[in-house]
């Protein structure tokens, strides 16, 4: 083993890199000269194409060639383009020699498109998560970084910092606990080093109660009508997805069919468009304003990353990017009887109803044909941009399913003596959801 040698062909290979690179430079025309100058000077800040015109505005150079120049330093590898996350719409380029800041591009959890990663950050979530639930004594952040990267998921390197972040935003979600070592268990560890454990392993489950005393739905994420899905897809692959990632209020949830490389992600929205709370006195009075013509960016920025997107119609949908499946699904209407949920309102059918039945002229089905008619229009419209809509259109079907609703079994201990004749909780009439899913699917050689 020749440690100088090492060095010395390291060295060798950056002196040849840096020659080249001055021949590369010494062939530039002179505009050519200007733009790389003016970018390598803003080292790992690289610089916006638009301040780059203006530093160079001194000797004006014509767009043709100034947007040639910019090209031709590509080309010769003097400079790359790179995405600022501040300022996703703007052509950003730095000099090749450099790698941009984190500040920018948002370091390792954000693609090099600029979206946030959320796979990844979801995988390492669950993995952390796996981790301490397993081990009865808190673990050192050593120990997690030994287990994730032993674990041969990720792509690249997970390092301390990365892993800090992800155990921060654990803790804050209440997932898992900071404790310090007093030494009491592990020797080896100094007292007063940082462990974590997982607050998960401490719960009691309650098994005292049938399958069907309390059924989980309603305002966060619709877990009969995703449960259907997985099935339905699990059955059509003949595979099991691993359950990614549950968020501690269980509003996003992620599962992976690996075989098919194929991801379901759950993303939750309060109203799908931007909502602010009014406030009185530093406390939430649970009345909104809604902005109609802004869309909520917390699922809205998820969009360019699908290939499917399922959604309840409205006209921000068009934000969808050209490769992105639109599926609208119509509305589905609620089933009270003598009543609403606040006055007594009740749902005990145990069966479907005749369509002779259904009373056609109330507003349920009205809103339904109001969808279709915009969905048409929107599908329409969207064909010359190259984007792509389907219907889902369950409103017909779900008008007779009074039986698919959880009534007084809800099982909201804060709410006792209501009644939910509006969620769909009950597997069954959430099935046909499903199968037209795969129809539309399997029509669109999708899958």
């Amino acid at each position: 083993m020749n440690p100088s040698g090492g060095g010395g062909g390291s060295g060798n290979k950056r002196k040849r890199q840096d020659m080249g690179r001055l021949a590369v430079c010494n062939s530039l025309s002179k505009e050519e000269r200007m733009v790389y100058d003016v970018i390598r000077a803003k080292g790992e800040m690289g610089i916006w194409t638009g301040d780059i015109q203006r530093e160079t505005a001194s000797i004006p150079i014509p767009k043709k060639i100034y947007d040639k120049a910019l090209e031709n330093l590509v080309v010769k590898g003097l400079i790359k383009r790179f995405t600022n996350i501040r300022s996703k719409a703007r052509k950003f380029f730095i000099a090749s020699e450099y790698q941009p800041s984190q500040y920018l591009t948002g370091g390792d959890f954000y693609t090099d498109q600029g979206n946030l990663d959320s796979h990844f950050i979801h995988q390492l979530n669950e993995r952390c998560l796996y981790y301490l639930s397993t081990h009865e004594l808190p673990a050192t952040i050593d120990a997690i970084l030994e287990y994730c990267t032993s674990s041969r998921v990720f792509k690249f390197q997970i390092t301390h910092q990365i892993l800090k972040v992800i155990l921060d935003n654990l803790v804050l979600d209440n997932s898992v606990s900071e404790v310090r070592s007093t030494g009491d268990f592990a020797h080896d560890i100094p007292i007063g080093s940082l462990r974590y454990t997982s607050k998960g392993k401490d719960k009691k489950v309650d098994r005292s109660k049938g399958a069907m005393a309390s059924i989980p739905c309603g305002g966060k994420y619709k877990g009969a009508v995703i449960h259907s899905f997985i099935g339905t897809f699990g059955e059509f692959w003949e595979e099991i997805p691993k359950d990614m990632y549950k968020d501690s209020e269980d509003r996003y949830r992620t599962w992976y069919f690996p075989n098919h490389d194929f991801t379901l992600m759950v993303i939750w929205s309060r109203f799908l468009i931007a909502g602010e709370e009014r406030m009185v006195n530093g406390s939430g009075t649970s009345i909104f304003d809604l902005y109609l013509d802004k869309v909520d960016d917390d699922w809205a920025k998820e969009l360019p990353d699908l290939d499917y997107a399922i959604i309840s119609a409205f006209k921000h949908i068009n934000k969808c990017s050209r490769k992105t499946l639109a599926l609208f699904r119509t509305f589905a209407a609620a089933h009270f009887e003598n009543g609403v949920w606040n006055t007594g309102g009740y749902c005990n059918k145990t069966s479907p109803i005749n369509e002779g039945e259904v009373d056609f002229g109330r507003f349920e089905w009205q809103l339904r044909n109001a969808q279709m008619k915009e969905f048409e229009r929107a599908r329409n419209e969207g064909k010359k941009k190259g984007q792509r809509f389907e219907v889902l259109d369950v409103t017909r079907a779900m008008l007779r399913r009074p039986d698919g609703h959880p009534g007084e079994y809800w099982g909201n201990r804060w709410m006792k003596g209501y009644n939910d004749c509006t969620h769909w909780c009950l597997l069954g009439p959430v099935d046909m959801w499903s199968e037209l899913l795969m129809a539309v699917l399997k029509r669109e050689d999708r899958i």
